[in-house]
């Protein structure tokens, strides 16, 4: 059992009453302080490789620790594709944990869409099995839904089931002077802002990417192939946050970040969605907040240093009725897993 290992440190952890702070690949180690007093920690990384390639049933199933590109590359052997192109150096269980976002989910849809089953860890070192290989397989409560993006505050992912596409003859990128015009969205798979410039991928067959170009071109004259994307510096500031807008506002959005002295500001911009780096002492957070929930939307603290969130919190309350308190409190007693998110 492949597990084995990870489900001992669980158990031993909680019979010497300690935390754990979940490791994967490191990608977003250092993002916030850890914890205060003793914990354990729970290394993931070495759970890595395929489990199962289903290409009739356009599935596939990972080990949590597995690199998005190694997802990738054992998946294109079978002319599949998983359309989240996030980060490729990342662990494909810190990226369903952290929810993230990525430029294709413009076109494909949110991660909750493209996640057909979870093994996760238990509190009491034991494997819980949620939802299965198929879309037709959930009764009652989706749980599959309620980890992703949990943090693995509820427990740590360590396998997926994946649901998959067949991969698309070409894949181009283009990229434009930034426009944010509605119509955009259903024309292109993926977007995202970067280093100042918006960059759609457009996939299919030559002549179907050509005529989408083309009609792009209505809002983006200056439309032109590109290279993907450039991945911003790491960290181009100690400050990192992550605003959610409605879409028509996501130019507002930008333009506050801007003049509050971001140092790169990037993501699926298309949908509202942004992450914009500082320096810790170059922004006011009450006054960019304001801004942002003026816009109807939100930003919370992906990463700080701890005198920042010492004066700040990482995310302001919002009314849920104690329903997140209490469904924490019965799949992680004493918040034994990840206990400083």
């Amino acid at each position: 059992m492949p597990f084995t290992a990870t489900l001992n440190t669980i158990r031993e952890a909680r019979r010497r009453q300690l935390p754990l702070v979940i490791r994967g690949r490191g990608s977003t180690a250092g993002w916030l302080p850890d914890p205060p007093g003793p914990w354990a920690e729970l290394p993931l990384s070495d759970l890595a490789g395929p489990v199962e390639v289903n290409p009739e049933n356009l599935s596939a199933s990972f080990l949590a620790g597995t690199p998005v590109s190694a997802v990738d590359a054992a998946l294109a052997e079978h002319g599949l594709m998983w359309p989240l192109d996030a980060d490729r150096g990342r662990s494909l269980g810190g990226v369903l944990a952290a929810g993230a976002d990525y430029p294709g989910r413009t076109g494909y849809g949110p991660i909750r869409d493209w996640v057909l089953g979870l093994q996760v860890g238990t509190s009491d070192g034991q494997v819980l099995q949620l939802g299965g290989s198929t879309m037709k397989n959930v009764a009652g409560y989706d749980l599959v839904k309620l980890h992703l993006g949990a943090r693995g505050t509820l427990g740590p992912l360590l396998s997926a089931t994946l649901r998959l596409l067949p991969r698309p003859l070409r894949q181009q990128w283009f990229t434009a002077t930034p426009a944010f015009a509605p119509e955009l969205r259903s024309l292109v798979q993926a977007a995202e802002l970067s280093a100042g410039r918006l960059y759609i991928r457009l996939d299919g067959r030559s002549e179907q990417i050509e005529h989408r170009a083309e009609a792009a071109r209505h809002w983006l004259p200056d439309l032109t192939p590109a290279a993907a994307p450039p991945t911003p510096p790491s960290p181009p500031g100690p400050l990192r946050l992550r605003l959610a807008v409605p879409a028509a506002r996501a130019a507002e959005a930008q333009a506050a970040c801007v003049t509050a002295g971001a140092a790169a500001v990037a993501g699926p911009v298309l949908l509202g969605l942004l992450t914009a780096w500082f320096a810790a002492d170059t922004v006011t957070l009450p006054e960019l907040r304001q801004t942002i929930d003026s816009l109807g939307g939100q930003a919370w603290i992906q990463a700080a240093p701890a005198e920042v969130l010492a004066n700040f919190p990482a995310r302001l309350p919002t009314r849920q009725d104690g329903w997140a308190d209490r469904l924490r409190t019965a799949l992680a007693p004493g918040r034994c897993f990840n206990p400083h998110l």
